[in-house]
Formats: C-alpha cells, sequence, structure tokens
C-alpha cells in the first residue's frame, strides 16, 4: 500500500493504509492547514473487501521514528524540548502530558463494528527498534471510540483535561496479546478508552491525558499479562520509540462506510507540579504537533488508494 508522508517541523503526516482487505475501494486522505496548523483527516470505503472482520487504516501525526513507512531508526523533525526515544521509566517520571483539540464525525455504528480516534504509541527493547519480529508493546489512548474488549480489561480512573475543567476521570483498560501464536516473541497492546468501553468517548473537545501516569498503570499491570512472552519487570528499560495521533477503522467485509476528523491543537507538556488548565492548554502560536512551518507545503493533500 502506498504511505505518502509529508513532513512537518515537528512529526509527519503519513497516510497509512496499512492492513486494508483485499478488494476493498475507497480512499483515505490528510490535509494540513499551514495558516492555521490544523489537521484534516478523512476516509470513504466505499466497499470493504472480504468477508471477516478487519481493522485497518490508521491516517495519523507521527512523532518520533516513523516505523511503518520503514524507516525504524531514524528520528526526524523533533523539537529540542522533547526528543525520541526515551525509555519508559524516564517518560514515567517525567509528568508527561499530552493535548489536543479535535473533532470527529464518526462513521454511523450500524455501518462499523469499530472505530477509534487515539494517541498509539510503540515501545521496544531494542534501538534501533524491531517491531515485526518482536517483543514490542503498544499503548493505545482512546479518546473517541466504538470499541468492545474481547479479552481482559479492568476500570481505571486518573486526573483528566476534558474541556475547561481537570477532573477525575474513569477509564477501562484492555489488554491483549498478538504475533505467532500468541506466544513466541508474542507482542501486547493496551488500550485505555476513555469514559470506558461503553461509552464512545469524547467526540469533540479538548482532551488532555497524563502518559506518565498511563505508562506507570501499564508497568503495575505487566506482570500479571499472562498472554505476553516479554520480560514483565522490566518495562521501564524499554523505548518510546513513536507517538502517532490518528484514527482506525475496525469493520467487516461488504461495508460501506465515510467519516472525518480535525485536529486543530496537539502538544506535548513537560509539567513541573500539578498541572493547571493554562499550563495544559496548547500555545495558540503554535501549529498543530508543534510545526510552525510544514517544510514549504500548504494546502497539500496526501491521498493512499488502497490496492489490495
Amino acid at each position: 500500500m502506498p504511505r505518502p508522508v509529508l513532513s512537518l517541523q515537528d512529526g509527519v503526516l503519513q497516510g497509512n493504509t496499512y492492513n486494508v482487505p483485499a478488494g476493498t475501494t475507497g480512499h483515505v486522505g490528510m490535509c494540513y492547514d499551514a495558516s492555521s496548523g490544523a489537521t484534516f483527516a478523512y476516509a470513504n470505503w466505499s466497499h470493504v473487501g472480504g468477508s471477516g472482520f478487519s481493522w485497518f487504516s490508521y491516517p495519523q501525526i507521527t512523532y518520533g521514528v516513523n516505523a511503518w513507512d520503514g524507516t525504524y531508526s531514524t528520528y526526524t523533525n523533533q523539537t529540542p524540548d522533547w526528543t525520541l526515544p526515551q525509555t519508559v521509566g524516564s517518560v514515567a517520571q517525567g509528568n508527561v502530558w499530552f493535548s489536543t483539540t479535535y473533532s470527529l464525525r464518526a462513521p454511523p455504528t450500524e455501518d462499523v463494528d469499530g472505530y477509534d480516534l487515539s494517541l498509539d504509541d510503540f515501545f521496544t527493547a531494542t534501538l534501533p527498534p524491531v517491531f515485526e519480529v518482536g517483543p514490542f508493546v503498544e499503548v493505545e489512548i482512546f479518546l473517541a471510540h466504538n470499541i468492545s474488549y474481547p479479552f481482559s480489561y479492568a476500570p481505571w480512573s486518573t486526573p483528566t483535561l476534558v474541556n475547561a475543567s481537570i477532573t477525575l476521570e474513569p477509564w477501562d483498560i484492555g489488554w491483549w496479546c498478538h504475533g505467532p501464536g500468541n506466544s513466541t516473541n508474542a507482542n501486547v497492546s493496551f488500550d485505555f478508552s476513555l469514559g470506558g468501553q461503553s461509552t464512545h468517548g469524547l467526540p469533540a473537545g479538548t482532551v488532555g491525558v497524563n502518559l506518565s501516569a498511563v505508562l506507570t498503570e501499564v508497568e503495575r499491570l505487566m506482570p500479571s499479562v499472562s498472554c505476553w512472552t516479554g520480560p514483565t519487570n522490566d518495562f521501564a528499560s524499554f523505548h518510546l520509540d513513536e507517538a502517532n495521533l490518528g484514527s482506525e477503522d475496525g469493520a467487516r467485509g461488504g461495508s460501506s462506510f465515510t467519516y472525518n476528523w480535525t485536529v486543530s491543537q496537539y502538544c506535548i507538556h513537560l509539567v513541573p507540579g500539578a498541572p493547571t488548565l493554562s499550563g495544559l492548554e496548547c500555545d495558540p502560536s503554535l501549529s498543530t504537533s508543534g510545526s510552525r512551518d510544514p517544510s514549504g507545503a500548504t494546502g497539500v493533500e496526501l491521498i493512499a488508494v488502497p490496492r489490495g
């Protein structure tokens, strides 16, 4: 599948059409507005191929390595204030938050079995990172979602910025393993869902999440995840390689659906002490993902058409 990339000063945009079922027709695209710093992404799937269920496509704003474009060891377009890779232990101790202001026009739930708008982070035990072999750890933070956990999940709560207040918000954490036989070199994914899996999260607004608290909770849970064959007590030494803000489609063969989302602000904060509203708001003078100049690209639209 083509995965075109638009480089920003901090991060890249990628129209990532991974895992699209054969026979699928339609397209996914991304646009960047240099004057406002907003990113617009959309999908228009006229027919999903195959007969089973698939998670596929993830148009995204990528920070760190661009693993899904094959650049496993090159960390590009980073702000000097916060660079990757970093160890989990360093991030967990650093009181790192991310904030984003967004809106999602979700696909009709009768046409899909799942969707999300999420921050999707990847962690590996080695540098250069190895993703396809493993073991690696994925942590997804679902802001808007329609999901159900097929495996283990548990409730959790943490102070969260939601629009104009920082309050203790409910989340659900699901975890599941994947890889060869779900055993040898199995990889594990942790999914954090704002509001719990029985809700759809927040379809539009501003959300700020304490990434350090999320990783601390993953560290606590890791020893009890029986399907994980990686190091259960050494997650703190894993490396955070990339952070992706984007959306994923979950649908069955024969369906069709459309959706779009806009991210008007997206930023990462190193918070000294207790978080405050002003401390978690993105600087309005900065554009999406901290990118002030998109490498000469204005009004560029990236289209990735599946050729399965």
